[in-house]
């Protein structure tokens, strides 16, 4: 039996043609980050001068990177330079947007919109 094929090219269904996909841990560290500079900040209150408040502000973003580095150190990334990115190559398509799928020549004629009369 002969059996016909095509190439079947549509838009990624992982990453929606974006090429990239988001690590949704991330959000998760943004907001530990974000929860430990908002409770240094008010733990150290109202500043009453330039230097107090820049100091302040050291003090909360020092807090918040060490919320952040504990959070990945509870998932086993010990090392800054070991987090993992933000944003990934897509792993369906990798990284072209596209997938490519062989389809019986039946299968895509079958359905191909209704506009086309053959």
């Amino acid at each position: 039996m002969n059996r016909y094929l095509v190439i079947y090219e549509h838009t990624c269904p992982v990453c929606n043609g974006e090429r990239y996909i988001h690590n949704t841990e991330w959000e998760q560290a943004n907001d530990a980050y974000d929860k430990a500079q908002a409770a240094t900040s008010a733990e150290l209150g109202e500043p009453a001068d330039e230097e107090t408040y820049y100091n302040n502000m050291r003090q909360a973003l020092d807090a918040a990177q060490q919320a952040l580095g504990a959070f990945w150190a509870e998932r086993g990334y010990f090392n800054e330079r070991n987090w993992p990115p933000e944003d990934a190559i897509c792993y369906e398509c990798e990284g072209s947007g596209i997938v490519r799928e062989e389809v019986d020549l039946e299968v895509a004629l079958y359905n191909l919109p209704s506009k086309i009369n053959l």
